[in-house]
């Protein structure tokens, strides 16, 4: 969330109504606009250009932000992937860490120094080896420039953001940590990913010099001398702004680009500007929209609308971290289409398309709140739910969504004999991981499918 300390300003919307003004008053009311533009271009032209510059900065700001901390967030999310494929392997060999790793890091390896993992607080392996030999076996709990940190990650199980610092190896680097946790949720180690100092630097610059921004940027425990750029933007007609997330840094910015000018050429100035400004934010919010509409697609079925088994891939590791951490259980119910291949062989495609989607809505319009529904194959849907604090909690459930489809079904004479099998499996007490939870909930809907049609 952007944070601009130096001026806050209320706005008010004025809202016509059509019906009531004729277009006699709405030209005078753009006449009185007009004139009241000029009159404080005339006798307030700094203060208007003051207005001005605020407005242009604050949106520039946002650019850099969205570019800086998307650059930083590739980072959390690569130490993240390698977290997760630590813990799920435990036979992993260094020629498999590396293979893995640098399949990982391929766009991105020209910002990274090493990857490491921490037994404890003990480092026991680095990517890549060659340079980062000396760290191997250093207990960084008594390291006096990584101690807080490291024991932050181990205490608090979060992850953090630090640096630069000075690295037992030389140099210097930004640092991600995260915690390795076991299958019973208590803490194991640390994931970490090291960050050049220089590169990283040198793109944030770059991305300020892409927004037309001048940036000092400061530690914020540490607003004495600046980790990026030059301390004199500070000392300038500045605005403060404060970084989102783990990262815990002051942004000093201006502007690269000062008005001129006096009386009506500077008010012009602020004119045109002001419609530049609106131009590019609506650029800025269309490019918005169209990538939340590219990801929309990406995850979510386009027959019925409903989450697909890619995003499912995504949110059960999330899900299953968060269970461990937290020491709870999800669950699973698999649901399977009783019947539905009659519809498709007797009726055709596009009436069976038609059912997926009245299913697919009924499931949307029975599930509660944090209910995620996902269709995974043709008939088949799978419900998760994120938190189970007793396994009985989920059989309720079962009784509940058979219940609520036979009465929210819309049915006709064609498929008024549809029903549905719904099998149920939790973590972690039927399986020690996602895809045993998953077989389990399967083999028992196919348990229920066999009792729908009266076999033994």
């Amino acid at each position: 969330m952007i944070l601009a300390t130096r001026k806050k300003r209320k706005q008010g919307n004025l809202h016509l109504k059509h019906n009531t003004v004729s277009q006699k008053g709405i030209t005078v009311l753009i006449f009185l606009a007009i004139f009241v533009l000029t009159y404080l271009a005339v006798l307030q032209t700094d203060s208007v250009l003051e207005v001005y510059d605020e407005i242009d900065v604050q949106y520039h700001y946002i650019e850099f932000q969205n570019k800086m901390e998307d650059l930083i967030d590739t980072g959390v999310k690569l130490v993240y992937g390698y977290d997760a494929y630590f813990m799920t392997n435990a036979d992993i060999t260094n020629e498999d860490s590396e293979a893995f790793l640098s399949y990982l890091t391929k766009n991105y390896g020209n910002y990274i120094r090493n990857i490491g993992i921490l037994e404890d607080t003990t480092i026991i392996y680095n990517y890549p080896m060659a340079g980062n030999e000396s760290s191997i076996g250093v207990d960084l709990a008594q390291v006096e420039t990584q101690r807080e940190a490291v024991l932050k990650v181990k205490n608090e199980l979060t992850e953090v953001f630090l640096g630069p610092v000075d690295l037992i190896q030389g140099g210097q680097g930004y640092i991600i940590r995260v915690p390795i946790l076991d299958m019973n949720g208590a803490y194991w180690g640390q994931a970490s990913i090291v960050l050049r100092t220089d590169k990283i630097n040198e793109q944030i610059l770059t991305f300020a010099d892409e927004a037309d921004l001048n940036v000092a940027i400061y530690q914020s425990d540490n607003a004495t001398v600046p980790i990026i750029g030059d301390a004199s933007v500070k000392e300038q007609d500045s605005y403060r702004f404060e970084s989102s997330g783990n990262i815990g840094w002051i942004i000093y910015a201006t502007s690269k680009e000062k008005s001129h000018g006096t009386g009506a050429i500077k008010a012009a100035i602020y004119i045109v500007g002001v419609l530049f400004s609106l131009l590019l934010s609506s650029y800025y919010y269309n490019s918005k929209k169209s990538k939340f509409r590219l990801e929309y697609a990406i995850y979510h079925d386009q027959l019925t609308d409903l989450y697909n088994r890619r995003y499912l891939e995504i949110v059960q590791q999330t899900i299953a971290r968060q269970a461990v951490q937290e020491k709870y259980g999800y669950g699973l119910l698999h649901i399977d289409v009783d019947n539905f291949k009659y519809i498709n062989d007797t009726f055709g495609h596009l009436k069976g398309d038609e059912t997926l989607r009245e299913i697919s809505r009924v499931l949307k319009t029975i599930s509660r709140k944090n209910e995620l529904v996902f269709r995974i194959g043709g008939d088949e849907f799978l419900i998760m739910i994120p938190k189970i604090n007793e396994d009985h909690e989920l059989e309720k459930m079962r009784l509940r969504y058979e219940k609520d489809f036979k009465e929210e079904f819309t049915t006709d004479t064609e498929v008024h004999f549809l029903g549905i099998s719904i099998g149920i499996s939790v973590f972690p007490s039927e399986g020690k991981d996602f895809d045993e939870v998953l077989k389990k909930a399967d083999f028992d809907m196919y348990e229920q499918k066999k009792q729908h049609k009266g076999l033994k």
